[in-house]
């Protein structure tokens, strides 16, 4: 018996040292991306959990689980144990367009996670071919409502950002244009050789050609000029408010995560907002850094998802 007693004593100190483990020190934090490694996406997801880690004190470790538009990757978060040490990079298509977009969806985005913040913001840039006489985004809607067969535009693909956005801009100006999906950055080089008079792209795809005068700007998405093309009016400024929406990116975890651990995370998030190298390394990229509460991004979620399931219901669109 005294042995027994001896031994259980000599647990007892490491018994209450891992009970006082507070998150998140117990050990590294999983950020699951929903796109392959190397895209977009999974450079901002990487960037966001480099200065996670710095303001959390712990390594955060990505993993990388493409498939569905994302939706394998929201499915394992489901699942993922709610204590904060697996998260969620996600994008606005996958929580306010995909619910309408993707059938085989079966998760609520804005009901079946804790969201913990919106970090970023990027936009979509119009450009027209020089060759097609378009300088503003006025001369693109009165040469479309002027032309007699509907005008080409370009974009990556059905269901893609710029689709989204430019069938909302179409609907707003009540024109009718004619949409060509292209396979990833060929529509931007479609544009280029003049195949397509004008396009819309995420804007670092085309801003090294509007600096080369091989594309000309017409106007960038969202709520404010990017420092990357200061010049660039936004689409309210050129006449058609009501776009401001933006290609945000945000954080979340699984639902029944402690409120705790996600006032934590959202603190950390800002202080990671505030980072001059990670606004740097957005606005380089076309994006503005607009760090949110995670009650904010929770209504976005709600309010966006009903939004953009009228515009695209309105444009017929399909997934590809």
């Amino acid at each position: 018996m005294k042995r027994r007693l001896f031994c259980l004593a000599g647990l007892a100190p490491a018994l209450l040292r891992a009970q006082s483990v507070s998150w998140p020190d117990a050990r590294p934090i999983r950020l699951l991306v929903g796109q392959p490694a190397g895209y977009s996406p999974d450079i901002a997801s990487r960037q966001l959990a480099e200065a996670l880690s710095a303001e959390l004190k712990q390594t955060i470790v990505v993993e990388n689980k493409p498939g569905g538009g994302g939706a394998l990757m929201m499915r394992e978060l489901r699942r993922a144990a709610p204590d904060g040490y697996t998260l969620g990079s996600v994008f606005w298509n996958q929580m306010t367009v995909a619910p309408t977009l993707v059938r085989q969806i079966d998760y609520d985005p804005a009901e079946d996670f804790a969201h913990v913040g919106i970090w970023s913001v990027g936009a979509q840039l119009l450009v027209a071919h020089p060759g097609s006489g378009i300088r503003t985004v006025a001369d693109l809607v009165a040469k479309a409502r002027a032309s007699t067969q509907p005008m080409n535009w370009a974009s990556h693909g059905n269901g893609s950002p710029g689709h989204i956005f430019m069938s909302l801009l179409l609907d707003k100006a009540g024109v009718k244009m004619n949409h060509v999906p292209f396979p990833g950055s060929q529509a931007v080089t479609a544009a280029v050789a003049g195949d397509v008079p004008v396009a819309i792209t995420g804007v670092v795809d085309s801003a090294g050609f509007v600096r080369s005068g091989q594309l000309i700007a017409l106007a960038v998405t969202g709520t404010r000029r990017l420092p990357l093309m200061p010049q660039v009016p936004t689409l309210t400024e050129s006449g058609h408010p009501g776009i401001e929406y933006g290609v945000w990116a945000g954080l979340i975890a699984p639902k029944g995560t402690p409120s705790d651990v996600v006032q934590r995370l959202n603190a950390a998030l800002q202080a990671a907002a505030a980072q001059p190298a990670l606004r740097e390394k957005r606005e380089a990229a076309g994006a503005l850094i607009q760090a949110g509460s995670a009650a904010d991004m929770q209504r976005r979620v709600r309010e966006e998802t009903i939004f953009w399931r009228g515009v695209v219901e309105r444009a017929g669109i399909k997934a590809e």
